[in-house]
């Protein structure tokens, strides 16, 4: 007979005499063995409880975040703890107009501890502020018993055209600039030459090619005040390249020398005229004798301007020389890129024209008008650095005067809230408000009503800041680009003002 069992050695002390000690060996059966073991030594210990099941929560991260017009961030959103069904989190933007947020997010019951993104996108706008906005997106939760709302998220929308504002402006030797005022003058009267083509069918386009370089002598003559005995031997010499075709009769040739004579002189008023016309828009940078004066900042040393532009909040005011314009309304800026319809004044009247291009933060800024008859203008400009300084209305604060000549052609008083009163020569008014839009930058707001102008009457806003004078004062010279507010707006001045 086998005996199976487990061996358990023990110590018993038997008590009998002469202390004799024995030491036993026994067997006992398995089940016997844990039974007299259990009973042994000291009492076991109890066993552990168990853990307390998670609490039901939902983890967003990260509760802030920046987001820039037309761009895209994105936080993560994860349950804390297996829910019995579907859990659902559905985010919502306080600004649907600042930034937006993706749909809903759904959790079961086998993806709930994997982390889910919500997008978040920054709506382009148009506001003249360019200050960021603050959008706070919250979150409802549904399906996770008493977890009904999750922590919110904080969004900066960082408005980009505050990035792509500033003060922009181009250079270029006067001669340059002459050059497209012939080539103005020249369209002024391309008319004439058209019905002479259309009067004398005979004659080929090209063979006018020489008369029309002795044409352009005349006008670049008219441009920088020709003596008349100087223009007189020019138009001789024209009509003598229109006898040499061959395609006129003396009488002919002489009504033609007569009708040209005129066309100088309506063309000398024109450049007249012309050039009131453009002392009146472009009193900052204006035509004369062929050379142009302008704005003067001491970086540019020797060097006039050719155009400048202001744009801020999406708002753009702009003069370029070389087209001979001013140009403003509100445009789309994303990102880079600039888009919009804008108002243009020229010396052959007011057009509304697209403009498109880029601008480069603090470097440059590349325009483009694009008028309905596709031909274009473009106009590349560096950023200035005047931009940079604090604003201030205490700054302006003072007397101003308007020269021309050496002439005084407008005042202007400015107190220290801001209210400003211009009166030029002719007795205009206006009085309004300058306002800062960032203290940080030399850019300010301006609006103010204009009264006793005929027609250029109304309220007018635009731009204004702050130049050194050429003797190298600082903030002693004030420069406002004003357009007539409103849908169909007209410019009144460009004005460069000195302090008192």
């Amino acid at each position: 007979m086998h005996l199976h069992g487990t061996l358990v050695a023990g110590l018993f002390n038997l008590q009998g005499s002469g202390n004799t000690q024995l030491r036993t060996l026994v067997w006992v059966a398995a089940p016997v063995a844990v039974a007299l073991l259990a009973g042994c030594g000291s009492d076991s210990s109890p066993t552990p409880a168990s853990p307390p099941p998670p609490t039901p929560g939902v983890t967003v991260s990260p509760t802030s975040l920046t987001v820039a017009e037309g761009g895209e961030a994105t936080y993560s959103v994860v349950l804390d703890s297996q829910p019995a069904g579907n859990v659902t989190v559905t985010p919502a933007s306080a600004d649907a107009d600042a930034a937006t947020v993706s749909d809903a997010l759904t959790f079961t019951t086998g993806n709930w501890n994997a982390a889910q993104t919500v997008t978040v996108t920054g709506v382009e706008d148009d506001n003249a502020d360019a200050s960021d906005e603050s959008v706070t997106v919250t979150h409802a939760v549904s399906g996770y018993g008493s977890v009904t709302t999750a922590a919110s998220v904080a969004v900066t929308v960082d408005d980009n055209d505050l990035s792509a504002s500033g003060i922009f402006i181009s250079v270029k030797e006067p001669d340059q600039v002459q050059e497209v005022m012939v080539g103005l003058m020249l369209e002024m009267i391309a008319a004439f030459f058209a019905e002479l083509i259309d009067a004398t069918a005979e004659l080929e386009l090209n063979q006018l090619d020489s008369a029309l370089g002795v044409l352009e002598q005349i006008v670049v003559g008219v441009i920088q005040d020709e003596e008349p005995e100087e223009l007189e031997r020019l138009l001789d010499s024209l009509v003598n390249e229109l006898a040499e075709l061959g395609a006129f009769s003396p009488d002919e040739l002489q009504t033609l020398h007569d009708a040209l004579e005129v066309a100088i002189l309506d063309l000398a008023a024109i450049v007249d005229e012309a050039r009131a016309e453009l002392a009146d828009l472009l009193d900052l940078i204006r035509y004369e004798f062929g050379e142009v004066y302008g704005l003067r900042l001491s970086e540019l040393d020797d060097l006039t301007p050719t155009g400048i532009v202001l744009l801020h909040g999406g708002r753009i005011l702009g003069l370029d020389i070389s087209a001979g314009e001013l140009f403003g309304s509100t445009v789309k800026v994303q990102g880079a890129d600039i888009s919009g319809q804008v108002q243009r004044s020229q010396i052959f009247g007011r057009t509304v024209s697209a403009l498109s291009g880029t601008v480069v933060a603090q470097e440059s800024i590349q325009l483009v008008v694009t008028d309905d008859d596709g031909d274009e203008s473009a106009l590349q400009l560096a950023y200035n650095d005047i931009y940079e300084r604090p604003s201030s209305l205490a700054s302006w604060e003072g007397a101003w005067v308007a020269t021309e000549d050496g002439e005084s052609v407008s005042s202007m008083t400015v107190d220290g809230e801001g209210s400003l009163l211009r009166q030029d020569a002719d007795g205009c008014t206006a009085s309004g408000n300058l306002s800062i839009l960032d203290a940080e930058r030399n850019l300010y707001d301006v609006m103010m009503d204009v009264s006793l102008c005929g027609e250029d009457d109304g309220r007018h806003a635009g731009f204004a800041f702050l130049g050194d004078a050429a003797s190298g004062g600082e903030n002693n010279r004030g420069v406002l680009v004003v357009v007539r507010d409103g849908d169909d707006p007209e410019f009144l001045m460009s004005e460069e003002f000195s302090r008192q």
